[in-house]
């Protein structure tokens, strides 16, 4: 139908008409002639009646089949279609109208117009014997209609030319969407044959092959042109040299084509080494056997990875019952698989057959069974779990520690959990061993009197206990972190304590004694012992341990000054024996010249004089003798207030009366067993420096209480001795003394008083008269 046919419509015409009746006139008598006419007429009309009966049956047919027909005009275009024809698009002839030959190109899909035109030519050309087209046209609701569209030219003009066409429209589209289904079916089997990795063949009942894929081909390395004969002895034959046992294959080969509804699955072992699985079903149409499926697989790698997994098996299952490790299979309820013989023992028994089937919750120890079941659930829950310790329980009610990590194998409820259990009782001992250690450590650690800092080798404080923080008056928090030589080294003594932590460091101990730096910046005499920590022969960290020698220094300079003063006392009680033997003489010498002179001679005089010297060089003498320690003693129970205010009434004769003596007495105070001529050494020496340092005019203070030593004393003062004693002090409001002076309080011969101005013995002689006490 070409588009450049005449756009040429018109109602259609009776299809059939009467082409053979006439009429007859009325009145005319009827001859011979006119009686063969008669019988003429009726056979004419017999004939009609046939040809109406036929037009009537076909038209019966037409509709009854559903035809779309049409007729065409191919020189005048004029185009004739039935009702169905337009049903088969979703209309009727009415909503179509005007009907042209332009109504089919209306409709019919634009891609399929041009070979509709090429197969018209060729039919109008006598090289087809009937036009005889698949097209789309477009239905009412929007969706395409397959139609078959048939036509012929019945007659032509005197010149040849098509005349008149007549063809049908056929809806197929189901036809088409069921040819489409068995296309798709068709491709998805011969990609699915071709991507599975099995070799497939189909045999019909004769013996003929009727479908193969390439993998079979290629497995049984037949060629491609042997198969493409379709005979299956032919191939038979062929892969019979390929296998190692081939009268067993040919033999089941016989059996299953004798026993066409049988199946079968077996293995072949080819003679290169290869092994095939080969599976056979019968091939059935609506249950009825139509031929027989062939299916190999090559299961040579896995066949060899089976073998090599039997025997990593063997050999994991050797090595799981050797290992000191409990090894253990549960499925996802907890409940035992499998296990090897130590696992067997952790739970208390002697035989797999006693645990398998059984919760692991049946052998946990009372106090451990919730939360060893939260553990297994757990570990479903979350695919793991690490380090989990539980305890066992046997039936003689031994524990035994065990510690599990545990990981499932697969998922949902063919999921298994695989746990590794190990005896930890060695481990627990230890590790309680390791505690008692640690807490003992600690103990020491916290209680010594000593300051301990524990630094890595770098000398940063990891740890120090409660005298360090005690002795340099850090918290804790302060010091973990810093350097140690920041923290308590003096920028004096920085350089000497960086030096220390270097060589600790590097595995040298040192000791020596030094200065550190408490927080509020005060200096502290201490003692250190610097000496790294060896862990399993490897330095791990260091260690410091101070000790606060302030006292020790203090006593050991007054231990220096006492030997001192004890060998300046032992030379001066020399020089004084010595001395008050020559006084002696003198005073003899100058007694017996006064007694030989007159009481008018005037050298009486001089030696009045002389003698007050010598008798002060007696005194003196004295006074040495006390310091030294070698002076006569006496000491008796007396009124220590008593004694000391005989000594203050001597005084006070001698002392200016500008200066202010004042008893601060105890009222009850103890007596005590002293040398009256003691306290009256002690209290003139001490009134006659308060004179001086006052420059005679001030308030002098004398106090007694009763005092009583004790340990916390003697802790402090280790030069002192426990019990009842007089505390005697007397105090001035002079100036007082500098520190430097202080340091050379009990010095004998050093004063601050100008040269000839006093004897720098007067507190010596104190503290001789204190010791002697």
């Amino acid at each position: 139908m070409s588009l450049a046919w005449p756009d040429v419509a018109h109602k259609r015409p009776s299809h059939w008409t009467n082409i053979l009746g006439g009429k007859q006139a009325k009145g005319e008598t009827m001859t011979d002639k006119e009686l063969r006419s008669g019988e003429a007429a009726i056979v004419q009309k017999q004939a009609d009646d046939a040809l109406r009966d036929a037009a009537w049956r076909l038209e019966s047919i037409i509709e009854g089949t559903h035809v779309g027909t049409w007729e065409w005009n191919v020189q005048t275009g004029e185009t004739v279609y039935n009702e169905v024809w337009a049903q088969i698009i979703g209309y009727t002839l009415d909503e179509l109208a005007p009907i042209s030959i332009k109504t089919f190109q209306t409709f019919v899909h634009p891609d399929d117009l041009k070979q509709s035109d090429e197969l018209l030519d060729r039919h109008f050309a006598g090289e087809l014997p009937y036009y005889d087209y698949d097209c789309r046209m477009k239905h009412k609701d929007g969706h395409w209609v397959w139609v078959h569209d048939r036509g012929r030219v019945i007659t032509r003009t005197g010149d040849g030319k098509p005349l008149m066409m007549f063809g049908t429209h056929t809806d197929i589209t189901a036809r088409k969407r069921a040819e489409e289904a068995l296309v798709s079916s068709l491709s998805l089997l011969k990609a699915t044959m071709e991507s599975t990795a099995d070799g497939i063949l189909v045999v019909d009942l004769n013996g003929r092959i009727t479908l193969w894929n390439h993998k079979f081909a290629d497995m049984w390395r037949i060629p491609e042109e042997l198969l493409s004969d379709h005979l299956d002895e032919t191939a038979l034959n062929y892969v019979l040299q390929e296998l190692a046992q081939p009268e067993a294959f040919l033999a089941k080969v016989r059996e299953l084509y004798g026993q066409p509804e049988e199946s079968s699955n077996d293995q072949l072992d080819l003679a290169d080494g290869r092994i095939f699985q080969r599976h056979s079903q019968p091939q059935r149409i609506s249950d009825e056997v139509v031929g027989r499926v062939w299916s190999f697989s090559d299961i040579t790698e896995r066949k060899r990875a089976e073998d090599a997994l039997r025997e990593s098996e063997i050999k994991y299952r050797t090595l799981i019952e050797m290992t000191g490790t409990g090894y253990l299979i549960l499925d996802s309820q907890g409940r035992v698989l499998d296990a090897n013989q130590e696992y067997v023992r952790l739970s208390g028994h002697t035989r797999l057959h006693d645990i398998l089937g059984k919760s692991v919750i049946a052998w946990t120890a009372e106090g451990a069974k919730q939360r060893n079941a939260e553990a297994i659930a757990q570990c479903a829950r979350n695919g793991f779990i690490r380090d989990f310790v539980t305890e066992y329980v046997d039936g003689s009610g031994k524990i035994t520690p065990v510690e599990i990590n545990a990981s499932v194998d697969g998922e949902g409820e063919s999921s298994r959990i695989v746990s590794l259990c190990r005896d930890i009782s060695e481990r627990k001992q230890a590790e309680e061993e390791a505690q008692r250690e640690r807490a003992f450590f600690d103990r020491l650690v916290e209680t010594t009197p000593e300051g301990v800092a524990i630094t890595d080798i770098q000398g940063r404080v990891m740890r120090v206990n409660a005298e360090f923080v005690r002795m340099f008056g850090y918290e804790v928090d302060e010091a973990v972190g810093q350097r140690i030589d920041d923290l308590v080294a003096p920028p004096e003594r920085w350089e000497e304590a960086s030096m220390i932590t270097r060589s600790t460091g590097q595995g040298e101990k040192t000791l020596l004694e030094t200065v550190r730096r408490r927080k509020d910046g005060t200096l502290v005499d201490v003692s250190v012992i610097a000496a790294p920590i060896l862990i399993a022969g490897n330095q791990e960290a260091c260690y410091a341990i101070y000790r606060d020698i302030t006292e020790r220094k203090r006593a050991e300079a007054q231990l220096r000054q006492s030997q001192k003063m004890e060998a300046i006392g032992t030379l001066a009680g020399g020089v004084a024996h010595d001395f008050n033997n020559l006084l002696t003489g003198i005073l003899g010498n100058i007694a017996l010249m006064r007694s030989s002179l007159p009481p008018t001679d005037p050298l009486l005089e001089n030696l009045t004089a002389a003698e007050t010297s010598a008798r002060q060089a007696a005194d003196l003498t004295k006074g040495l003798l006390t310091f030294s320690h070698s002076a006569m003693v006496l000491p008796v129970p007396m009124s220590i207030t008593t004694a000391l205010d005989a000594t203050l009434a001597l005084l006070k004769q001698s002392l200016p009366a500008t200066m202010e003596i004042v008893r601060d007495y105890e009222e009850k105070a103890w007596n005590i067993l002293l040398d009256q001529s003691q306290v009256t050494q002690i209290l003139l020496n001490l009134a006659v420096n308060a004179r001086d340092a006052m420059k005679g005019k001030g308030t002098l203070t004398v106090r007694v209480r009763n005092e009583v030593v004790g340990e916390e004393y003697l802790q402090a003062h280790p030069f002192a001795r426990a019990g009842e004693f007089v505390h005697l002090s007397v105090t001035d409001t002079g100036p007082g003394m500098s520190s430097e002076v202080m340091l050379h309080l009990f010095e004998p011969f050093y004063t601050t008083k100008p040269i000839g101005s006093g004897t720098g013995l007067g507190l010596s002689v104190v503290y001789g008269a204190v010791k002697q006490a």
